[in-house]
């Protein structure tokens, strides 16, 4: 299993690919959704020929939408799928095109995962390495990187990400609390900050407040700084058997980043504004029938 320094370095190699049409500290607009992208082709990968088959023979039927993205990603066993016949290694196989192709092939994958995409503008940079004509090398540097989960488990994967993060913060002239704490230290943290009280939390019925200076777990998630205590009471409330809902969560990227952290459950604005007692039905049961993921 490869160390996640190394795919961390080998990944910023590849970025110094983009020298020239993008200055240093601009990297990060390609990189981090590419290393995204490429995770996800890698963990679909496996199930890839059987979502195409099962994306094939419900063309044209009654399910689209969000009743089809449920469906594949059942197939995919996964809370997103890609029904794109595309992927990282087909890519490379029209050069002239790869731009036209990896649109498409963003487009194949379920609605969660085309909203982490949009969110991150990246048909703009797709569009600005095709015209400085390095998007086809980019590309084909990036599919040598394995990334598939038998290789890099979640928790390494985040650390490369992690990893990316500082140096393209460092690059940026960012201070040091300006990028995300390793998991390793935020798990030290935890055991430092209640190495006298694992018992006492652990009884059943315990009760305790903390202070929570940023007004929910949203604000304190929009500041990187902070975020680093929400992942540390994630870890402890789960050490501790115990689920966790933040509430304040009010958009997705926010809802992204908790259910990176591993948030069993989230409420604010970015599911529902309060609502009148007669449309709360209505509302349940348009959840209960949206995709999960």
């Amino acid at each position: 299993m490869a160390n996640h320094s190394d795919l961390a370095n080998l990944i910023w190699q590849i970025a110094d690919l983009l020298r020239g049409p993008y200055r240093p500290p601009q990297y990060e607009r390609v990189m981090l959704p590419l290393v995204v992208l490429r995770r996800f082709d890698c963990v679909l990968a496996d199930s890839k020929p059987k979502v195409l088959k099962e994306f094939e023979r419900r063309k044209g039927g009654k399910l689209e939408d969000d009743a089809l993205d449920r469906t594949l990603n059942k197939v995919a066993g996964h809370r997103f799928h890609n029904h794109s016949p595309l992927d990282f290694e087909k890519l490379k196989g029209d050069p002239d095109n790869i731009h036209s192709h990896l649109t498409s092939y963003i487009n194949g994958f379920s609605a969660n995962v085309r909203r982490i995409f949009e969110y991150f503008e990246f048909t703009a940079e797709i569009e600005r390495m095709h015209e400085a004509n390095i998007l086809f090398l980019v590309i084909k540097e990036m599919a040598k990187v394995d990334l598939h989960p038998d290789k890099v488990k979640n928790e390494q994967m985040g650390m490369i990400f992690e990893n990316l993060i500082r140096r393209f913060n460092e690059l940026a002239n960012e201070t040091a609390g300006d990028h995300f704490t390793p998991r390793e230290v935020i798990h030290l943290m935890v055991d430092l900050l209640f190495i006298e009280d694992d018992k006492l939390l652990s009884q059943p019925g315990t009760v305790r407040t903390m202070l929570d200076p940023a007004c929910g777990t949203g604000g304190m998630l929009a500041d990187t700084g902070q975020s680093t205590l929400v992942d540390a009471l994630i870890v402890l409330a789960h050490r501790l058997g115990l689920r966790v809902v933040a509430e304040g969560v009010e958009n997705e990227a926010v809802a992204q980043d908790l259910a990176t952290m591993g948030c069993d459950c989230m409420q604010g604005f970015h599911f529902a504004k309060p609502l009148p007692p007669e449309e709360i039905p209505g509302w349940i049961n348009a959840w209960r029938h949206a995709p999960k993921g």
